[in-house]
């Protein structure tokens, strides 16, 4: 469609869209003056940042000395046991106060973030307790105070005010696994001067775990900074000698001189890289602050002067663009999700093609143009429909016709040869003549598998209730090999006429499906039961190769979408008609794998029929088990059913007892009671 003329008119909502963005380029320097107040704002928030953080590192210094000196007198106090005279303790019960007042007397002075201070100041008093009690608490108390220190430190340090900085949050995060990894020492130390950890394999394990994150940690720490993590190698190999002591199970590795010297060591390097990294991060916060300092005073003298106007212009040509582009947006997902779906309904339904809503956006520029176009879209959708409906009811009478017409043809053939059976005394012209009559009856079912692609009724009239034993027995007269079917005992049930002749034509086509795809040495089972809802499920079972687990899952898909016309359905229509069959009485079929323990699991199709459509048969005297003889559908003795499931082909060959009322047998023919075909019901013979 060619685009409308457009309107120059001094209008701006009719300005074509690279007009309107001219516009807004037209003054680049206010779109920087943009930008540069948002540098500036940010360049302000980060020096609040940066004073913060000066702040943090007034009180980091005494903060890391108190951590180490807390360390070592946990572990001197563990490593003393309870004497009285302890020179070690003592002295590092000396270093404890004066690190403990230290911070105490920076926490007072610094302005730091309240939540750091509150985290520190509970730290320090876990530590006096532990202080104070160092005598009287076992080792693992004092190592859970440790390690609550510890804790408490690390909480402040990650609650403190970030920096945008990556130098700087790299800094931070480096210190942070540091503190990590000599909290990771701290434990294996007290786990290592704990009474009887020698004889404790289970403290053993801990420990080789507490010193294999130690190492992952400092893998860590140096991967953040390698060239700043001076002492990682140091760190590393004394933790990899420790692993070696321990895996040589020597008796008490605590007091090995080697596992002494690799803890000390360990301790001095992680005390020089804390102090190294503190020093690391103090220098960048006065870099950085100095930076953002001179950088807002550049800025600001720049952005002041032109901000009022640069904004105004922007708000001014963004609305125009804003308003048309959020109406179009609404208007057409009100058409995509709801007018639409619709008006489709309306009109796959057989009503008229209604009209539509345009879109709310009147003007001539590039998104009024864009309106009109989803405004043609929409109404070429509802005649696409319109047409749609027409072709498929159009197809459907056609297929009906036909349908109609065949089958008309197909009854008068089987009137035809029943005339035939009756006038007939050769038995081989009547094995011959139950043969073509059954050719016929297939060709029936194929012929009703157009009228359910054209969704009309199979059968049409008032037709008599059946009861559900006869109609299994006339699904299997439809398909080919009915011999190998066999059906079990048949509950009572009469099922009305109507859903009958569909249900017939629904187990026809999965028995007929079965037989097809499975060895023709091997029987295919059918088998009723009543269900826990009152209804009936019946189950046809093979022993084919069966299908994987994704294709069955999409034939199960298609069945519950009640028959769905799509690509599939011309090259599976069995598929798309037990599909619609059984959405129009509601009925439920499903396909599982028979068994998954031998080389042919099998297909079994369940199909379970509401307790609507089958009602209960009334009682009969003289009947104790309550089942319908299956023998009233064909020529076998009711006497018979007591021994179980009867195979279709032993009730369709074989002697038939004289009493039966058959006719004389040949060798190899097909047995039938005298007037009566062995593989149609009389109700299945019902002209529509």
């Amino acid at each position: 469609m060619e685009a409308a003329p457009r309107s120059w008119q001094f209008s701006l909502s009719n300005w074509p869209v690279t007009r309107k963005v001219g516009i807004v380029l037209v003054l680049p320097v206010l779109l920087a003056a943009t930008f540069a107040v948002l540098r500036i704002n940010s360049e302000l928030q980060t020096i609040s940042k940066l004073s913060a953080a000066s702040e943090q590192m007034d009180v980091l210094r005494p903060t890391v000395k108190f951590l180490t000196s807390t360390n070592e007198l946990a572990v001197a106090a563990i490593v003393g046991g309870n004497q009285d005279v302890d020179a070690d303790l003592d002295a590092a019960t000396a270093k404890f106060d004066q690190a403990q007042a230290e911070l105490e007397t920076a926490l007072k002075s610094s302005n730091a973030d309240p939540g750091v201070v509150k985290e520190l100041s509970t730290a320090v008093a876990v530590s006096k307790t532990m202080r104070n009690s160092l005598r009287t608490s076992s080792p693992q108390t004092i190592g859970d105070q440790a390690d609550e220190v510890q804790t408490r430190a690390q909480n402040a340090l990650a609650g403190a005010p970030t920096i945008g900085d990556l130098r700087v949050q790299q800094s931070f995060l480096q210190f942070g696994a540091a503190l990590t990894s000599s909290r990771l020492l701290t434990q294996e130390r007290i786990m290592l001067a704990a009474p009887g950890a020698a004889a404790n394999p289970a403290l053993r394990t801990k420990l080789l775990t507490a010193i294999g994150a130690e190492i992952t940690m400092i893998e860590v720490y140096r991967g953040m900074a390698p060239d700043a993590a001076q002492n990682a190698n140091v760190l590393r190999d004394n933790a990899g000698a420790r692993v070696g002591i321990l895996m040589q199970n020597v008796p008490d590795p605590g007091n090995l001189p080697a596992m002494q010297d690799s803890l000390r060591a360990s301790a001095d390097a992680y005390s020089n890289e804390t102090a190294s990294v503190a020093n690391s991060m103090d220098s960048k916060l006065s870099q950085l602050t100095t930076e953002a300092r001179n950088n807002v005073l550049r800025d600001t003298s720049v952005v002041i002067g032109m901000l009022l106007a640069g904004l105004a212009l922007a708000l001014i040509v963004a609305r125009s663009l804003v308003v048309p582009v959020r109406r179009l947006r609404r208007d057409a997902l009100q058409v995509a999700h709801i007018d639409l779906p619709q008006e489709l309904e309306v009109v796959r339904a057989g009503g008229a093609t209604p009209e539509i809503s345009p879109v709310d956006v009147h003007t001539t520029e590039e998104i009024g143009q864009l309106a009109r176009a989803v405004d043609d879209i929409h109404s070429q959708a509802l005649h696409l429909a319109a047409e749609q409906a027409r072709l498929r009811l159009q197809i459907g009478n056609m297929f009906e016709t036909l349908s109609r017409r065949s089958q008309s043809l197909v009854e008068q053939q089987l009137s035809l040869i029943e005339e035939l059976e009756r006038d007939e005394d050769d038995s081989e012209r009547l094995q011959s003549l139950f043969r073509l009559d059954h050719l016929a009856t297939r060709m029936r079912r194929n012929g009703d598998n157009l009228l359910v692609l054209a969704g009309t009724a199979l059968r049409r009239g008032h037709l008599a209730p059946v009861p559900l034993s006869d109609m299994l027995w006339s699904s299997v007269s439809q398909v080919e090999d009915y011999q190998r079917v066999e059906i079990g005992t048949v509950p009572d049930g009469i099922v009305a006429g109507e859903p009958a002749v569909d249900i017939e034509h629904l187990l026809a086509e999965l028995i007929d499906n079965a037989l097809r795809y499975s060895p023709p040495t091997t029987p295919v089972a059918v088998s009723v039961a009543r269900a826990v809802d009152g209804g009936y499920l019946i189950e046809i079972t093979d022993r084919g190769l069966g299908m994987n687990a994704e294709d069955l899952q999409g034939i199960n898909d298609r069945l519950a979408s009640g028959g769905e016309v799509n690509v599939e359905t011309a090259r599976r229509m069995g598929l798309f008609v037990v599909g619609r069959l059984a959405k129009r009485h509601h009925i439920t079929v499903s396909l599982r794998r028979t068994s998954a323990m031998v080389q042919q699991p099998g297909i079994t199709a369940s199909v379970h029929l509401p307790g609507s459509l089958v009602s209960p048969a009334p009682e009969r005297v003289g009947d104790p088990t309550g089942q319908f003889p299956v023998a009233s559908a064909l020529p076998m003795p009711p006497a018979a059913l007591a021994s179980g499931p009867i195979p279709a082909a032993a009730l369709l060959s074989g002697p038939i007892p004289a009493d039966a009322g058959q006719l004389p047998m040949g060798p190899g023919q097909i047995p039938m009671p005298a007037g009566r075909s062995p593989v149609r019901t009389p109700w299945s013979t019902r002209r529509g």
